[in-house]
C-alpha cells in the first residue's frame, strides 16, 4: 500500500505518441503509449466508442487514473504497428490488480471480436493459468492496428498496467517472474519460520512481534501480486481477510518497533504516539470485515503517512542514543525507501523498465526482513553481553560479600574458639575437682572396709562412715546427672503438701557430712514459716537449700553461717512467696565472678583446699526457675563473705497442720505381709546382686536370681514358681529389662506379679515408659530401706524338722562349715548359687529329654550332667535331690525319665525352702 501511495503521488507530463512500435519481441510496457475515455455509467458499446459518440479519447495520465478511479468503466485505446514483424500472435498483459472485468476488442473480418477475463472466475477457467490477465491477440494484415480495452473496476482502485510482447517475450517474462517470486516468497518464508522457531526457544516478545509483522507482510504481498486465486477460492471473505492483513502488517511494525527499540523507557512521547496509532490500526483491521470492498485499502494509505515516517525517526533517534541494533533497523527502512523511489522513477519514465526497477520493492522487502532478523540477533547478543556484564558485576559484589562474610565468620570463629577454650578450661577444672571428689571418698571407703575385715563384728562407727561416704557420692553423681539442660529444664519432683518451717528445719538437720569439717556456727531462723502449709516441689526445695548450705560451710572454716526464711502473700491470695537467705562470713567471691559462679563447671576461683564440681549453683538456679522463683548473689567480697537469696513460689495448701499430733504420737507402721513372698531379682552386677539377695533373705522372703536377659525371659516362661515381686534391672546382658517386662505383660495379662524396674538411666524416655508398664520405679543408687518398704518383712521362720526332714536335706554339711568359721553371708551366697545352678540344670535336662529321642550321644551327655549335680547336692546336704538324680541316671526309657524329672522339680522346691529355713535357724542360734 505504501508503494501505491508513492505511485499515486507521481505525475506524468510526458506526451505519448499515437502509435506504439514494439522494440523487438521482448516484453515491454504500454503505460506511456495509451489513451483513455471515461464511461461514468458504463453505457457505451464498442461501436459508440469507436465512432466517437461516447466522447473524445485523452492521453493517459497516471496522476488522474492510477488507483483513484471512482467511475464505473474506463476505455483504453492504443495503436500498434507490427509491419516489421511476422508473428501470427502477440500478447497483451494486464499486470495483476483488482479490475473486476476486463475486455479486449481487436479487429476481425466482420468488425471487432472480443476477449474477456472475469476476476472472480476460477483460475482453471482462464486460457492461461498465471497470476496476470493475459490476452492472445491474432495479428491483423492492416497496419497500424487500433485496440480497445474496457475495464470495469467494480469498486476497486484502478491500476492500468498494460504490457506488450511476442510469444517468446511473454514466455521469458513468465519464467523470470515465477523464478523471482519463488525466491522472494521462499526467502521470506524461510526467515519467518526461522524466527518463529527462535521465538519458542527464546520466548522474547520482540521475536513474537517480528513473526506477527512478517507474517502479515507476506500475506499482503501474496495478495497484491495475484497469488491468492492459486491458493483459495475467491470470496468476499478472503478479500476482507487480506485487507485485515494489510492493517496487521502496519500494526505489527509498530509493536515490533516499540519492543525492539524499547521506546517506552527511552522515548516515551514517541511511544505514546505510536501506541495511539497501534490501537487505531487494530480497530481498522476489525473494521475491514465490515467496510465496503476496497475502502480498507483507501484508508490504510493515509494511515501509512502518519506511521511510517515516525517509525523511521524512532529508529534514527535510538541510533543517535547509542543503541547499536538500531543501525540495522534504520538500514532496513532506508532500503525500502530507495526501492519506492526507483519504482516512482520507473513509473514516470525517468528510468527504463528493468528487472531491478520492476522488482525493487520485493528485493528491498527481503533485505528489510533479513536486516530486521539480524538486528534481533544483534539485540540478543547485546542483551547477552549486558547480562554477562551484570553477572560479572554481581559476581564481584557477591565475592566482596563472601569476603566480608568470611572475615565475619573468622571473627566469630575466633570468638567461639576463645569461648570454647574457656569452656574447656572450666571442664578441665571440673574433671580435676570431680576426680578429687570421687577418689577421696573411694579411698576412704576402701580403707574403712579393710579395717572392718580385721574385726569380728563390724564397728558401728565404720558403718556410719561408709553410709555418709555413700550419701556424699550419691549427691555428687546426682549433680552430674542433672547437668543435662534438657533434664534440668524438665526436672520437677512430686508436688505435695508440706509444712514449710518443719521441712526447712529437717533439711538443715540433714547437713551432717556436708559441713566439710567446718567449725563455723550455724544460725537457723525459720520461725516466720512455722505452721505454714504450702503445696509444691519439696524435693527441689531441699536440693537448693542443701547446695547453698553446703557451699557456705565449704568456704567458711571459721565464723558463722545463717539461714533465714520468710513468707509473703501474693496479689491473687492463692500463692505464697518463700524468701530464703543464706549468709556466711567465709572467703567471699571477687566481683568479676559474681555472675560466672552460676555457670556449669565454674567454681568461685579455685582456692586451694576448696574443691567441687562447680555444678551446685548452676543446678540450683535452674531448679529455682522451675519453681517460678530465682536465685541471686546479693552481695559478696573477698574476706567478707557472701549472701545468696533464693525465692520460690508455692501454692497455698488447705491441708490440716498435723505436725503437733505427729510430734506427740509416733507414726503407725505399715502392716507387714502375712506370708512369705517369692521374689525374682534380675541383676548382672554380682556385688549388687549379692547385696539384694542378702537383704531379701533378711526380710524372710524366697528369692531367685537371673543374671542375663535370657535367664530373665526363661524365669518368666517357667510355669513355677509364681513370683509375687520382680526386681528387674533396666540394662541386662543381651537385652533390656523393660522390654522383658513388656513382653511378659503382653503374654500374661492376668499375672499378679508386681513389676519393679530398678534403673540408673533416669532419662525422661525411660522413666515415662517405665511408669506406663511397671508398677514401681526405683532409681539407683537405692538403699535397703527402699527395698524394705517395697517388700516388707515376712513372718518369722523357725526351723522345725518334720517327719521326713532327714529325707530332704542333711543339716550336717552347712553346720560344719559354720563351726569352721564360715560367715553366715557366705553360706547364704553358697545356697543361692546352688539353687540357681540346680534350676538351670533342670531346665537343661528338660530340653535334652525333649530332643534326645533315646539317642546314645544325648544320653551320655545327660549322665555327665547328672554326675556333676549329684556332687553339688552332696556338698550342700540335699540328700533327697541327690537320690532323684541317681534314679534319673538309670531310667531306661524316655517316658520314665520324664516322670522322674517331674518328681525332681517338686523335690527341688521343697529342698530350697528347707535350706532357707535352716539358714534362718542357724543365724538365730
Amino acid at each position: 500500500m505504501l508503494v501505491l501511495l508513492v505511485c499515486a503521488s507521481v505525475s506524468l507530463s510526458k506526451a505519448s505518441p499515437a502509435i506504439f512500435v514494439p522494440d523487438g519481441d521482448r516484453w515491454q510496457p504500454l503505460d506511456t503509449k495509451i489513451e483513455y475515455l471515461d464511461d461514468a455509467l458504463g453505457q457505451y458499446s464498442i461501436e459508440d466508442v469507436e465512432n466517437g459518440r461516447a466522447g473524445i479519447f485523452k492521453l493517459f495520465d497516471v496522476s488522474t487514473h492510477s488507483y483513484d478511479y471512482v467511475k464505473k468503466v474506463i476505455w483504453i485505446r492504443f495503436s500498434v504497428d507490427l509491419k516489421n514483424y511476422g508473428e501470427p500472435y502477440w500478447f497483451l498483459t494486464q499486470n495483476y490488480e483488482h479490475v473486476g472485468n476486463i475486455k479486449l476488442f481487436y479487429p476481425a473480418k466482420n468488425g471487432r471480436d472480443v476477449l474477456q477475463i472475469e476476476e472472480a472466475d476460477p483460475i482453471e477457467d482462464r486460457l492461461f493459468k498465471i497470476r496476470n490477465y493475459l490476452f492472445k491477440i491474432p495479428v491483423s494484415p492492416n497496419f497500424p492496428v487500433t485496440y480497445y480495452v474496457r475495464i470495469e473496476p467494480r469498486g476497486h482502485w484502478l491500476s492500468v498496467d498494460l504490457s506488450w510482447s511476442s510469444e517468446k517475450g511473454i514466455l521469458e517474462h513468465i519464467h523470470h517472474s515465477q523464478l523471482f517470486f519463488g525466491l522472494f516468497f521462499g526467502g521470506l518464508l524461510v526467515i519467518w519460520f526461522y524466527n518463529f522457531v527462535l521465538y519458542f526457544y527464546l520466548r522474547d516478545r520482540s521475536y513474537f512481534y517480528y513473526v506477527y509483522y512478517l507474517g502479515c507482510f507476506i500475506a499482503t504481498f501474496f495478495y497484491m501480486n495475484g497469488f491468492v486465486p492459486f491458493a483459495f477460492q475467491w470470496t468476499p471473505f478472503s478479500e476482507k481477510f487480506f485487507a485485515a492483513c494489510t492493517y496487521g502488517f502496519l500494526h505489527g511494525s509498530i509493536l515490533f518497533a516499540r519492543q525492539f527499540l524499547t521506546l517506552r523507557t527511552t522515548t516515551p512521547k514517541l511511544d505514546i504516539y505510536l501506541r495511539f496509532w497501534q490501537f487505531l490500526l487494530f480497530a481498522g483491521g476489525i473494521a475491514s470485515f465490515f467496510l465496503p470492498v476496497g475502502r480498507p485499502y483507501q484508508l490504510v494509505i493515509y494511515l501509512v503517512l502518519f506511521v511510517a515516517p515516525v517509525l523511521f525517526a524512532a529508529g534514527f533517534i535510538r541510533w543517535y542514543q547509542g543503541y547499536e541494533p538500531a543501525r540495522l533497523y534504520c538500514t532496513g527502512w532506508a532500503l525500502f525507501a530507495v526501492a519506492m523511489l526507483l519504482l516512482a522513477l520507473r513509473t514516470i519514465g525517468a528510468i527504463p523498465s528493468t528487472p531491478v526497477t520492476n522488482y525493487s520493492i520485493q528485493v528491498a522487502s527481503v533485505w528489510e526482513a533479513i536486516l530486521f532478523a539480524l538486528a534481533l540477533a544483534y539485540r540478543v547478543k547485546l542483551a547477552e553481553r549486558e547480562k554477562n556484564a551484570i553477572l560479572d558485576e554481581r559476581t564481584k559484589r557477591e565475592l566482596k560479600m563472601l569476603e566480608e562474610e568470611r572475615s565475619r565468620l573468622e571473627q566469630r570463629v575466633a570468638e567461639r574458639t576463645e569461648s570454647l577454650q574457656a569452656s574447656l578450661e572450666s571442664r578441665r577444672m571440673m574433671l580435676a575437682n570431680a576426680s578429687h571428689e570421687l577418689r577421696t571418698p573411694v579411698n576412704a571407703l576402701c580403707l574403712l572396709l579393710d579395717s572392718a575385715q580385721n574385726q569380728a563384728v563390724a564397728d558401728t562407727k565404720v558403718i556410719s562412715s561408709v553410709s555418709a561416704i555413700a550419701n556424699h557420692m550419691s549427691q555428687l553423681v546426682e549433680n552430674l546427672l542433672l547437668l543435662d539442660d534438657r533434664q534440668q529444664s524438665g526436672q520437677c519432683g512430686p508436688i505435695q503438701d508440706f509444712n514449710l518451717g518443719n521441712e526447712l528445719r529437717a533439711t538443715a538437720a540433714m547437713l551432717g557430712p556436708l559441713r566439710h569439717g567446718s567449725a563455723a556456727q550455724f544460725n537457723l531462723d525459720v520461725d516466720a514459716c512455722l505452721g505454714m502449709m504450702v503445696r509444691g516441689d519439696l524435693t527441689s526445695l531441699r536440693r537448693v537449700v542443701i547446695n547453698l548450705l553446703s557451699n557456705a560451710f565449704k568456704f567458711t572454716e571459721q565464723g558463722s553461717v545463717s539461714l533465714t526464711a520468710s513468707v509473703s502473700d501474693t496479689a491473687d491470695g492463692e500463692k505464697r512467696d518463700c524468701i530464703i537467705r543464706v549468709n556466711d562470713t567465709g572467703v567471699g567471691i571477687a566481683p568479676p565472678m559474681h555472675e560466672q559462679v552460676f555457670g556449669a563447671f565454674v567454681t568461685s576461683g579455685g582456692q586451694v583446699g576448696h574443691t567441687g564440681t562447680g555444678l551446685g549453683l548452676a543446678i540450683s538456679r535452674q531448679l529455682a526457675l522451675n519453681m517460678n522463683g530465682s536465685l541471686e548473689l546479693v552481695r559478696s567480697a573477698p574476706g567478707v563473705g557472701s549472701e545468696f537469696e533464693f525465692r520460690a513460689c508455692f501454692d497455698a495448701s488447705s491441708s490440716f497442720n498435723s505436725s503437733s499430733i505427729e510430734a506427740g504420737q509416733p507414726g503407725e507402721q505399715e502392716s507387714l505381709p502375712v506370708r512369705r513372698l517369692n521374689v525374682l531379682v534380675a541383676e548382672d552386677d554380682p556385688i549388687t546382686a549379692q547385696a539384694v539377695l542378702l537383704i531379701v533373705l533378711q526380710l524372710r522372703h524366697d528369692v531367685t536370681l537371673a543374671e542375663t536377659y535370657d535367664e530373665l525371659c526363661t524365669a518368666f516362661q517357667r510355669g513355677g514358681p509364681v513370683y509375687d515381686v520382680a526386681l528387674i534391672d533396666h540394662r541386662l546382658p543381651g537385652g533390656s529389662g523393660l522390654k522383658a517386662i513388656e513382653q511378659y505383660r503382653a503374654s500374661c495379662p492376668d499375672a499378679a506379679t508386681r513389676m519393679v524396674l530398678v534403673t540408673a538411666d533416669v532419662t525422661s524416655e525411660v522413666l515415662i515408659a517405665a511408669r506406663t508398664i511397671c508398677d514401681e520405679v526405683v532409681t539407683k543408687p537405692t538403699t535397703a530401706n527402699v527395698l524394705r518398704q517395697l517388700l516388707g518383712e515376712g513372718p518369722p521362720i523357725v526351723y522345725q524338722p518334720t517327719r521326713d526332714a532327714s529325707q530332704i536335706i542333711d543339716a550336717g554339711p552347712l553346720k560344719m562349715l559354720g563351726r569352721c568359721g564360715a560367715q553366715h553371708q557366705a553360706l547364704i551366697r553358697m545356697c543361692a548359687t546352688f539353687n540357681k545352678t540346680v534350676g538351670d540344670t533342670l531346665i537343661e535336662i528338660e530340653s535334652r529329654l525333649t530332643r534326645c529321642g533315646g539317642k546314645d550321644e544325648s544320653r551320655a551327655d545327660l549322665e555327665k550332667i547328672i554326675h556333676r549335680m549329684r556332687g553339688s547336692c552332696a556338698t550342700i546336704g540335699a540328700t533327697a535331690l541327690a537320690e532323684y538324680f541317681k534314679e534319673l541316671a538309670v531310667c531306661d526309657s524316655r517316658e520314665s525319665a520324664q516322670r522322674q524329672y517331674a518328681s525332681m522339680v517338686d523335690t527341688f522346691h521343697r529342698t530350697r525352702k528347707a535350706l532357707h529355713a535352716l539358714l534362718v535357724t542357724m543365724r538365730a542360734a
